[in-house]
């Protein structure tokens, strides 16, 4: 490995501690860093960004589920429903102005981190997984999500922690350690898929691997020791970066047609 390969190794380290600590797989930041660092085409940073979330999806749930934080049966649950849905997703970007959509979604995106923010969200003797109930009337949800992620191709964590907290009432710490597994069952899917079409670099899919590995385990350790409000502030930072991201293109456009 060449010096350029080897700087992913503390790169992956430390957005996989940032990412695992708020439970979402990091690839909003791996894909850029990718495509416009390292000159990659965006097929080729996805494929070879797959394999850092899997590291952070495996390392990040064995910290979590060691501390008792992650809840399976809603983790299996939403894992069935929201897969499924993100390949049908990933179809209708075909024949859906998926740009639009984006847009519109950001401002919900956005709205929800100003609630992590300004919302105090009683959480006492919620740190138990075994008393929360798998609600099954919010699959609808799921699946919308599932759907929309695949057509947005942003992570689901950046959309269900916002449902399982502020709409289901989970416990900060539950929710994100369960969307941590979540990842986890999604990149087991994908990972496969990319490697049949020739689509990881291993040349820098092997340390950010690495890094991403550790600093999994690192932020989830980090994680379990931070105070909930804390997270759901840091978590409403990445939503609002997140808003802001997808709702720029259609704002350039706009933009220029004005001017």
């Amino acid at each position: 490995m060449d010096i350029a390969s080897l700087i992913l190794i503390p790169i992956g380290l430390l957005i996989s501690i940032v990412s695992a600590a708020i439970g979402i797989g990091g690839g909003s930041l791996l894909v850029p860093l990718f495509h416009l660092a390292y000159s990659l085409e965006m097929r080729f940073a996805v494929g070879s960004a797959s394999l850092g979330v899997l590291a952070l999806g495996m390392f990040g749930s064995l910290k979590y589920y060691r501390s008792g934080y992650i809840s399976k049966k809603l983790g299996l649950l939403v894992a069935s429903t929201v897969i499924p849905a993100s390949m049908l997703g990933a179809y209708l970007t075909v024949i859906i102005n998926s740009e639009v959509l984006a847009f519109i979604f950001s401002i919900v995106l956005f709205y929800a981190a100003i609630r992590m923010f300004i919302l105090r969200i009683p959480e006492e003797g919620a740190t138990d997984t075994s008393i929360h109930n798998v609600h099954w009337k919010y699959i609808p949800i799921y699946l919308v999500i599932g759907v929309l992620s695949g057509m947005l191709g942003i992570g689901g964590g950046a959309m269900l922690i916002p449902v399982f907290i502020l709409i289901q009432r989970i416990h900060t710490r539950i929710a994100i350690a369960t969307s941590t597994l979540i990842i986890l069952f999604r990149t087991l899917f994908t990972v496969p898929v990319y490697y049949m079409v020739n689509n990881i670099i291993f040349e820098y899919a092997i340390p950010i691997m690495i890094g991403m590995g550790i600093g999994a385990y690192m932020g989830a350790f980090i994680s379990v020791r931070t105070r909930t409000p804390i997270l759901r502030k840091i978590f409403g930072l990445f939503l609002g970066f997140i808003s802001l991201r997808m709702a720029y293109p259609l704002i350039i456009n706009i933009l220029s047609f004005i001017i």
